[in-house]
């Protein structure tokens, strides 16, 4: 009798085996900055958390411990550097903020200084390893990265560079990721005007959303099209003056 009902109850077993493995998959399985680095240990942080109940990731940065021994990346204002982040088999928009340390947990400070929106999936490349911290899980070995102007309004100082990702298939919510940078030196100008650097198709992304805060918990239920970031949809946003950045 017991060994019928072991029989009986492996099925059911092995389903909820199959859901978790899924489930720890899809958790570990987003994007983060990876140059310039991550400055916590997070790799997932979202609004909801991670799961919805695993633990508390408000954004706009990530609040888990920072890395020990951890290196802040020195930029001169004008200068193109790379930005490279994980792939993981995603979709949506992204976006690129600076903000003083000070208010990395302010969520008007994130969006007051975004200066670049693009396609997530634009920039694909091969990872120069396998390993989790150059490829962090992706079963194609491939990553994303591009080339960014560092905007010329930030005075000289340490910010955050905020990587906000949204819209990503699988039903997939707002996400952030955030690296300590210094700025140093390079022409200082008045304004900088925001802009939207990579469509996928005529100008669009394939995303669920058109901005963050449209999918606060997951699963989002928002179907898949072409669309552009709601700050460009009819017009540009407004400019980042040099006596605001830093309010």
């Amino acid at each position: 009798m017991a060994a019928t009902r072991l029989r009986r109850s492996i099925p059911a077993m092995l389903l909820l085996a199959v859901v978790a493995v899924t489930s720890v998959a899809r958790t570990a399985a987003h994007s983060s900055c990876v140059e310039p680095l991550e400055y916590t240990w997070s790799n997932a942080c979202r609004r909801g958390g991670i799961n919805g109940n695993v633990k508390w990731c408000p954004g706009p940065c990530p609040r888990d411990p920072v890395r020990k021994n951890y290196k802040v990346t020195t930029y001169r204002r004008g200068q193109w550097f790379k930005f490279v982040y994980y792939r993981n088999n995603h979709r949506g928009m992204m976006r690129l903020s600076l903000v003083p340390l000070k208010r990395r947990f302010a969520w008007w400070a994130h969006d007051k200084n975004a200066f670049l929106y693009s396609c997530w999936d634009a920039g694909m490349v091969n990872c120069p390893s396998r390993s989790s911290h150059a490829c962090g899980t992706d079963q194609r070995g491939k990553r994303y990265e591009m080339w960014v102007r560092m905007p010329t309004v930030f005075p000289n100082g340490d910010y955050f560079l905020s990587y906000a990702w949204w819209g990503g298939s699988w039903q997939q919510g707002d996400y952030f990721s955030c690296a300590r940078v210094r700025i140093r030196g390079g022409k200082l100008t008045h304004s900088h005007q925001p802009t939207f650097t990579r469509g996928s198709r005529s100008g669009r992304c394939w995303s669920s959303s058109t901005k963050i805060g449209q999918c606060r918990r997951e699963p989002c239920f928002r179907k898949m099209a072409w669309r552009r970031p709601a700050s460009f949809d009819r017009r540009k946003p407004g400019r980042i003056y040099r006596w605001a950045v830093n309010k």
